[in-house]
C-alpha cells in the first residue's frame, strides 16, 4: 500500500504539492520559481544600494551615498571639497583642506568619476612643521575618487619642514568650481561634452607667496591660466 501509513514513520525529504491526480500542481511551480527570482532580485538590489552608499566596504573606503554624492557620474565639485572633511578630521585634529586635482571639469563643475583622475588633500599642519620625521611623514592625507568609492589610505609627508613654519590654513575658496566652471563656459568655450583640468596645490606658493589661484588648464578649450580663489578673476598666465 503506497503513501504514509500510521504506525510507520513518515519517508524523509521535502514535501511537494501535488495537483489533484497526485502531480505536482502548476500553479506552485510558478509560485516557487518567482519567490526564488523575487529574493534574487531583492539581493542584487540590496548589494546595489550598499555598494552606492557604503563603496566597496574595503579598509579606508567611503561610498558616495554616505558623502552627500548621489550621482558620482555628475559628482558636484564643491561637495567632493568639503564632504571628506569629518573622515580627515578623524585621522588628525587639526586637519584642513590643503588642494586638490580635478580632471576632467564640465561646464557645470561636475565630473564623471568613472573616468577616475580627482584627488582632494587635507593637511595636518602641526604634522608638517614637526621636525620629528616619523610625525611629518604623515603630514597629508590623499582623497581619491574612484568609480564607487572614495579610497583614503594614503597620506605622505613634506620635504621641506622649514618652509611649512608660516603655514596656515587656507580659507574655503569663494570662487568655487561650479562658478569657475561658469566663468570658463562664458568666456573660454567650456562647452557640454568639453572638460578641462583644475588644480591648487598650496606647497607652490610658499616660494613666491601670491593670491591663491585655481590652475586651469585644457586642450580643448585651449587654456593654461590662474584664476583667482577669492574672486574667479584671471590673475596671471603661464
Amino acid at each position: 500500500m503506497q503513501g504514509y501509513q500510521p504506525g510507520y514513520p513518515q519517508p524523509p525529504g521535502p514535501m511537494v504539492p501535488m495537483g489533484p491526480s497526485g502531480g505536482i500542481s502548476r500553479l506552485k511551480i510558478v509560485g516557487l520559481i518567482v519567490g526564488v527570482l523575487a529574493i534574487s532580485v531583492l539581493a542584487m538590489a540590496g548589494n546595489y544600494a550598499r555598494t552606492r552608499f557604503l563603496g566597496s566596504g574595503k579598509p579606508f573606503t567611503a561610498g558616495y551615498g554616505q558623502l552627500g554624492i548621489p550621482d558620482p557620474s555628475h559628482a558636484d565639485g564643491d561637495v567632493m571639497m568639503t564632504a571628506v572633511g569629518p573622515i580627515a578630521k578623524r585621522w588628525k585634529w587639526d586637519a584642513v583642506w590643503w588642494g586638490l586635482t580635478y580632471t576632467y571639469v564640465g561646464p557645470d563643475g561636475t565630473m564623471d568619476l568613472s573616468k577616475g583622475s580627482a584627488v582632494v588633500e587635507y593637511a595636518s599642519l602641526s604634522s608638517a612643521k614637526s621636525y620629528a620625521k616619523s610625525v611629518n611623514q604623515d603630514a597629508i592625507k590623499q582623497f581619491r575618487f574612484g568609480a564607487t568609492d572614495v579610497s583614503f589610505n594614503q597620506t605622505t609627508g613634506v620635504r621641506d619642514v622649514k618652509s611649512w613654519q608660516n603655514a596656515v590654513p587656507l580659507a574655503m575658496p569663494t570662487c568655487g568650481i561650479k562658478q569657475l566652471a561658469k566663468k570658463l563656459a562664458a568666456e573660454k568655450g567650456l562647452s557640454a561634452g568639453k572638460t578641462v583640468r583644475v588644480m591648487y596645490d598650496q606647497q607652490f606658493a610658499f616660494a613666491a607667496p601670491q593670491e591663491q589661484s585655481w590652475h586651469v588648464t585644457g586642450d580643448d578649450p585651449k587654456i593654461d591660466a590662474y584664476y583667482s580663489m577669492a574672486t574667479c578673476n584671471e590673475t596671471h598666465r603661464q
